[in-house]
């Protein structure tokens, strides 16, 4: 097809991008080698060159996933002098990573996802606990520090956390990535704040 030679790691991550298109586009259900391989621009043989399967592709996705949670994480505490900020910059930077890459709530909220491949299915529930751990940690901290409330239910606020995140998601695929989850995210972000924020 004259497609200039990349090396492998640059290829399969073009494999995994093209694959989060199509899912975006089209569901779990269009998710085929076939499909990733036209949208890379290669023979579908090039594409198992790189991947045993299509479950090995939906793995690298999720450990993309993975990868790019930590960085998050780290990157935005690390840019912050206060657990508030923490928790806001990790917030934002999440909802920007999401509408950059539209296949993966499609991916996370797909029951085929979770019925597919238990072991895929299992490790993505393992990146998601390791993700609230971190949340956890930033809250425990804001506690400590009277940046949060002295009273405040870590586990709920965690769990409230993830689920603005995923209502937020949820929403955007159902109604066609019609609005920009970043601008609904400063709508509701304010009102979350509050709940958290010290009284004192």
């Amino acid at each position: 097809m004259g497609i200039k030679k990349v090396g492998t790691k640059i290829r399969q991550a073009q494999i995994a991008e093209a694959a989060l298109k199509t899912i975006a586009k089209n569901g779990l259900k269009g998710f085929t080698i076939s499909t990733i391989a036209k949208k890379v621009g290669v023979a579908s043989g090039n594409i198992y060159r790189h991947f045993k399967d299509k479950n090995a592709v939906m793995d690298a996705i999720v450990s993309e996933i993975e990868r790019r949670l930590k960085i998050i994480v780290r990157e935005s505490c690390r840019e912050s002098d206060t657990p508030n900020e923490c928790l806001e910059r990790i917030f934002f930077k999440h909802i920007d990573f999401l509408e950059k890459h539209k296949g993966i709530p499609r991916v996370i909220f797909s029951d085929e996802m979770y019925s597919a491949d238990r072991k895929i299915a299992d490790k993505l529930k393992e990146i998601f606990k390791g993700y609230q751990e971190d949340i956890r940690k930033v809250l425990i901290r804001g506690i400590k520090d009277s940046t949060f409330d002295a009273g405040l239910n870590v586990d709920a606020a965690v769990m409230t956390f993830i689920g603005l995140i995923q209502s937020t998601a949820l929403q955007w695929v159902l109604f066609g990535y019609s609005f920009s989850p970043k601008v609904r995210g400063r709508e509701i972000w304010q009102i979350y704040l509050k709940g958290i924020l010290s009284r004192r």
